[in-house]
């Protein structure tokens, strides 16, 4: 759940077209709505939508709505009690998150801040946090039972030693500096779903003390391990046989996903990563359907949006998995990346669907600026599954020319927007946090 600000300037400030009083501007190649006294290459600290400011933040700067928590009570902003920073809609157009100039963290000390800076604490005074509702947040330490997730978690963690959680996919305003030029850059579309991965791995035998030192010593060894089929979400160990798949209480369908990669007969050290889109086995949306406030997409859309990505929950099997990444973990434990196009043949060889690609894979020049531009345009409109749903947004794979590979993420503004509308309510619970 990482989160932070960046350190900023203002690029292409222009007057808003419907409002007098405000200007718009260009920051980490998203669009902000900012005051007319700002000024173009102004320095600042832009925080994304997700976020969730500190109470001395907003304190000292008068930025909430209700005056009496502000330090000139006098003042008064447009900031909730909670704090939230999330996309907003002002005279028609969408401020994807907020910038205030650098002046604005001094009363935290006189720390130099540097553009390209990430930023949570100075001085170890907090600055912002990611926002989670308070129902994700009790939801995310419990299992549908309600029991505790860490020790279940430990034990299979112990077991399947070789089973690797999905690296954290960063937001690409954090890390579009430190892409390497002559990097292979393969782009997605990003689907609304929940996390999934499955693999033929080691299961390691807990032997005891008895067993290893008989091991040791004797010809005929207990055996030490064995490869066993294993499932998880993006955090957590699943535990298939006894019915544990994990947040949906009630459902199948993960068990049912587990038994078509068995069925599929990966190869021993296979481990594929996955998004489950469309619908669970008792017919619920996997993620929720969103309420639409906004006129502009209520037009296109309809009042209510679900995430389908093309399925029906009549159908037997009314949900849909979609690969986007594999590795290899040979006999000694060395991790290999598959690329993506041998990626792509490999799922399309068991049966299964890789992720949609928008543009053929390109050699990255170091240009940030059209790589914003176009991650910005590929991440509008419908979704290329499914035209009765927006696009959430574009997945950024960069293979770097020493050979590491990781995935960026870039929302769309529009996704944005519903999404932090949904947040208000403080039942309601992020599957892809908790998952």
């Amino acid at each position: 759940m990482s989160y932070s600000g960046i350190i900023a300037k203002l690029n292409n400030v222009r007057p808003h077209d419907n409002a007098d009083k405000l200007n718009l501007a260009t920051v980490c190649g998203f669009t902000v709505i900012t005051s007319k006294d700002y000024t173009e290459g102004q320095l600042g600290c832009f925080f994304p939508s997700d976020g969730q400011l500190s109470h001395q933040m907003c304190h000292e700067n008068n930025l909430y709505r209700h005056r009496e928590a502000n330090k000139d009570v006098t003042k008064a902003g447009f900031f909730e009690d909670n704090r939230r920073v999330r996309a907003i809609k002002i005279r028609g157009i969408i401020s994807d998150g907020f910038w205030i100039p650098v002046e604005g963290l001094s009363w935290a000390g006189n720390e130099e801040l540097k553009e390209g800076q990430t930023v949570t604490k100075i001085n170890g005074l907090p600055i912002c946090n990611k926002y989670v509702t308070p129902a994700t947040e009790k939801s995310a330490n419990k299992d549908p039972q309600g029991k505790d997730k860490k020790s279940k978690k430990q034990k299979l963690s112990e077991m399947f030693k070789e089973f690797k959680t999905h690296w954290d996919v960063n937001q690409l305003r954090y890390c579009i500096n430190s892409i390497p030029k002559g990097s292979i850059i393969s782009i997605s579309e990003k689907i609304h779903g929940t996390s999934g991965r499955t693999g033929n791995l080691k299961k390691f035998n807990d032997l005891g003390w008895f067993k290893q030192t008989w091991n040791k010593i004797m010809p005929v060894k207990f055996q030490e391990h064995l490869y066993e089929y294993v499932s998880g979400t993006r955090t957590t160990i699943l535990n298939p046989d006894k019915g544990d798949m994990g947040f949906y209480k009630g459902t199948t369908f993960r068990e049912k996903i587990h038994q078509s990669f068995k069925k599929a007969f990966l190869r021993p050290g296979e481990t594929f990563y996955y998004e489950i889109v469309g619908y669970t086995d008792t017919k619920k949306p996997i993620m929720a359907t969103q309420e639409v406030d906004d006129s502009d997409i209520k037009k296109l859309y309809g009042p209510k949006i679900t995430y389908s990505y093309g399925c029906n929950p009549e159908e037997d099997e009314p949900w849909r998995v979609y690969v986007y990444r594999i590795t290899y973990t040979e006999e000694d434990g060395t991790i290999i990346e598959l690329p993506w196009y041998q990626m792509i043949n490999r799922v399309k060889d068991i049966g299964f669907k890789p992720v949609v690609e928008l543009i053929e894979p390109f050699v990255y020049d170091g240009d940030k600026n059209k790589l914003w531009e176009l991650c910005d345009n590929l991440s509008k409109g419908s979704s290329i599954l499914d035209p009765r749903h927006i696009r959430e947004g574009v997945v950024i794979r960069v293979e770097t020319p020493s050979g590491s590979t990781y995935h960026l993420k870039y929302k769309s503004a529009e996704f944005c927007l519903l999404e932090g509308i949904q947040k208000n309510d403080p039942k309601y619970v992020d599957t892809e946090e908790i998952a």
